[in-house]
């Protein structure tokens, strides 16, 4: 049933005259039915309007983590804002709620500003779930601490929640940048389907997913997850948000690895970009973008732009020594631009050269690669001797050694 629009004065004056107790329940009444049909901004509004500042603050909280990594950090400072600027000085779930704004601005300052505060309001409160899984989101402290943090938030948050899928997921990243590579497999591969809800995130897990495979020689699974996460940023329209940037950066690598010159160069200047944006300040982020967009350049023989991305990737590996699965590959990278470099910055491999190159390794004669790629036997030669000079070297033999050490082909 509806009150005539004309009447709404009349009756919000009447419910007035009955006292702040009925509209307070009124408020609670009304916040409830709006939760139970998916309207949080609505259900939010009316606790504040209950004068439930702690119900309020709670709610704001739940949807913190979403919005903030949905790229709308806006949203959660507009609901802060509507619950009174004190709030944040004595309700730590509105402090943590401003926390997750700053993650989602990529705001170091405000980010260290709000944990302070919450070590205000209740140093008991460090250690808590809630608290650890913030912290670990935005990679506060050093590895060893990201991963009691999301060690700490997994044990306490209630498993199967978006919350949890969030805490596995980045105790997968850190265990990607400890080396142990089987680990943070299961970590990412056990939670990708929860993380529907947060596209950016399910984007990460894919593209985190993208790295390991490809560094284990499974071009099959890497290829699947880097065409996944394109997929996931494509479709949610998260090519703007900053934390689409590794997931772009992973698929772009795989592509160029894949021989998909073009779309692999298309992710790597969408990568580039965004991490621009982002800075170093962002810590193991940056180090994962950078190393990796800087390992796709290399490929593409892009050495200027490779170059400036190892650059950033070793200022952000400097403040991460104990990241040795990326440490190994910047050191990598150094090595093969040093090469690049004394030989004057060689031209990279053409389409062809690249389709070409992984067959090297094997045992099949000029004319069985001819076959294989329906090419004639003459074209196969003269891809073949346009690699042996790109590379530097004189023979099939030493020009996949050389692949090999410079990471153009996986070995084994």
């Amino acid at each position: 049933y509806r009150y005539h629009h004309l009447f709404a004065e009349l009756l919000r004056d009447r419910l007035a005259l009955r006292g702040p107790v009925v509209v307070s329940a009124l408020h609670r009444r009304a916040a409830a039915l709006l939760d139970a049909a998916g309207d949080a901004d609505g259900a939010i509004a009316h606790l504040i309007a209950a004068g439930d500042e702690t119900a309020a603050a709670a709610r704001i909280l739940a949807e913190a983590p979403s919005a903030a990594l949905h790229g709308r950090a806006e949203l959660i400072e507009r609901w802060l804002d509507q619950l009174g600027p004190w709030a944040a000085e004595r309700q730590v779930d509105a402090t943590l709620a401003s926390a997750w704004a700053a993650v989602g601005t990529f705001a170091p300052d405000a980010f260290a500003g709000a944990m302070a505060r919450v070590t205000m309001i209740d140093p008991d409160a460090v250690d808590a779930p809630a608290v650890a899984l913030v912290r670990a989101v935005r990679g506060a402290g050093g590895l060893d601490r990201a991963l009691r943090d999301t060690e700490v938030a997994v044990d306490g948050l209630t498993e199967g929640t978006l919350p949890w899928a969030l805490a596995v997921v980045n105790r997968g990243a850190a265990r990607l940048h400890l080396g142990d590579v089987d680990a943070a497999i299961d970590d990412l591969a056990g939670v990708v389907d929860l993380l529907e809800a947060v596209p950016a995130f399910a984007a990460a897990a894919h593209g985190h997913l993208a790295l390991l495979h490809l560094d284990q020689g499974d071009l099959d699974r890497a290829r699947a997850s880097g065409l996944a996460a394109a997929r996931i940023v494509r479709d949610a329209h998260l090519d703007a948000l900053v934390l689409s940037a590794n997931p772009r950066a992973a698929a772009g690598l795989v592509a160029v690895v894949d021989g998909r010159r073009d779309e692999g160069r298309a992710h790597l200047d969408a990568a580039s970009v965004l991490l621009e944006r982002a800075g170093v300040a962002v810590g193991r982020f940056a180090l994962i973008g950078d190393t990796v967009v800087a390992r796709g350049w290399a490929l593409l023989g892009e050495w200027a732009a490779a170059r400036r991305h190892l650059a950033l990737a070793e200022a952000a590996q400097a403040a991460e020594p104990a990241s040795v699965q990326f440490r190994d590959q910047i050191a990598e990278l150094r090595r093969t631009l040093a090469d690049a470099a004394a030989s004057g910055d060689r031209p990279p491999l053409t389409a062809a050269e690249q389709r070409l190159l992984p067959l090297l390794p094997t045992h099949l004669s000029l004319q069985q690669i001819a076959d294989e790629l329906c090419v004639s036997r003459n074209t196969v030669k003269t891809h073949s001797v346009a690699i042996y000079r790109k590379l530097g070297v004189s023979s099939r033999g030493e020009a996949v050694a050389e692949a090999r050490r410079i990471g153009l082909i996986r070995s084994g």
